[in-house]
């Protein structure tokens, strides 16, 4: 009897010693003769569970992590010797022999597996050699990587210098998917770092920043899923892993102010001497950030700074200018409308309409409206107030002409002579006659002898 349980152990083991040692991504198929013995349960490859005993739980060393490994494509000879054959030396001899080569030593690294406290050290599929961050680059190898399990071996970004983004597939598309999970069959642990340029070809051509400039906009202004900037060029843009951007912009002239002080780097007319306290106005559209020439990020600017019947308003009339010494902190995607003195009032972006005290009392105008207003845009010509020629039948002779009562501001037409004077916060009144003081005329239309007549 014992004769034959030997021979049926033999036919047994000869039939298992093919194909042992094969791994779950080797070229030929793997064979299930290693799983007559051992094996069997999650491949092919004749790895745990389950071991020589039928153990299947993980906390036994003889089935550890076998399953973990072999799911991440790693071959059996990432860490025991090759045993192609039955007949191998050291096959079946009692003992299991942990031997680290492949992977395991890619990059110098020269891994230790301890069978007293079953922990593997210094390995390169665990980070030893990335200098990386990770928080267990030695595990236990009856243990579990734990959550998050990307920064058990390498921190979730690495520190710096690495950039500190956590869109990993920005510059290893062929390892990580835009999700964050690993590509199947990519080129996650196969011994070096593969990484591409997060750019395409040509982003930095200077001839083209319209080219780059609306991404780093949405870096700037923080949009989901847009790249920071500092985190390859450095946090003041002196360069890091990535080239330095206040090169590349002074070498293009943005030297005096730097690019991150001249208002016209992103809008308005572009000026690389630009001086903040002369030509705030060129920073005004007609070109926005993003290059537009029209709709609500020009709008009216133009017409306002260089208007034909009233004085150029000022930046600060309609919104807060930022410091010259954190200018790009102000980038945060929204056009604010804040309005100061001489104006008053309020800007709805939903119907780009202010209503604002510069207009007067008539209907809000659109901001995109870009054509000279007429006069009864703002007021009634002649206005509907007081003693006007609209309300007040003595005055009828005057109609449009405005000059009769604000000589030196408009003439007859009327035409605006003083713009400086116009829209200016204050109701000039000049009479070509005569003298108005307290809200009363004195004024020889009225007759020599006439008293001072009240406006209202």
């Amino acid at each position: 009897m014992r004769n034959v349980r030997h021979a049926m152990l033999a036919i047994a083991i000869a039939a298992a010693a093919q194909g042992c040692g094969q791994s779950r991504d080797a070229a030929d198929p793997p064979d299930d003769m290693c799983t007559r013995c051992h094996g069997g349960t999650d491949n092919l490859t004749g790895a745990p569970p389950h071991d020589l005993r039928g153990n299947t739980d993980p906390s036994v060393p003889s089935v550890g992590r076998h399953s973990a490994h072999m799911a991440a494509g790693m071959a059996c000879v990432s860490c025991h010797p090759a045993r192609p054959e039955l007949s191998t030396p050291g096959h079946m001899d009692g003992k299991v022999d942990v031997v680290f080569g492949g992977i395991a030593v890619a990059g110098g690294a020269a891994p230790v597996f301890d069978a007293q406290s079953v922990t593997c050290s210094n390995v390169y599929c665990h980070g030893a050699t990335l200098d990386a961050g990770g928080a267990r680059p030695q595990l236990v190898w009856t243990g579990t990587l734990g959550t998050p399990r990307c920064a058990q071996c390498h921190g979730a970004p690495p520190p710096a210098p690495h950039p500190q983004v956590t869109q990993c597939a920005s510059c290893h598309p062929a390892t990580v998917n835009a999700d964050g999970s690993l590509v199947p069959g990519g080129k996650h642990l196969n011994g070096q770092i593969d990484v591409v340029s997060v750019h395409p070809a040509g982003y930095a051509d200077r001839a083209s920043p319209a080219f780059h400039g609306p991404d780093a906009i949405r870096g700037l202004e923080r949009q989901p899923g847009s790249l920071d900037c500092t985190s390859c060029h450095g946090a003041t843009f002196d360069g890091a892993v990535g080239p330095s951007c206040n090169e590349c912009h002074a070498a293009a002239g943005w030297v005096s102010p730097p690019w991150t002080a001249n208002c016209t780097f992103c809008h308005g007319a572009k000026n690389v001497s630009f001086s903040y306290a002369t030509d705030l106005r060129q920073a005004a559209p007609p070109s926005g950030v993003a290059g537009e020439t029209s709709g609500p990020q020009v709008g009216a600017h133009q017409v306002h700074l260089a208007p034909t019947r009233s004085k150029a308003v000022a930046c600060t009339t309609c919104h807060t200018v930022p410091s010259q010494s954190s200018a790009l902190a102000h980038i945060d995607g929204t056009a604010a409308v804040t309005f100061s003195a001489p104006a008053s009032g309020a800007y709805d972006p939903q119907t780009q309409t202010c209503a604002v005290s510069c207009h007067g009392a008539n209907p809000s105008p659109t901001w995109t409206t870009t054509g000279p207003l007429a006069c009864d845009t703002c007021h009634g010509a002649p206005p509907a107030t007081g003693r006007h020629p609209a309300v007040f039948a003595s005055h009828a002779f005057m109609g449009t002409n405005c000059v009769y009562c604000h000589a030196g501001v408009a003439a007859a037409g009327p035409t605006i002579v003083d713009p400086t004077r116009h829209v200016n916060g204050v109701v000039d009144v000049n009479l070509v006659s005569g003298t108005y003081a307290n809200g009363t005329c004195t004024t020889s239309c009225h007759g020599p002898t006439a008293p001072p007549q009240s406006w209202q």
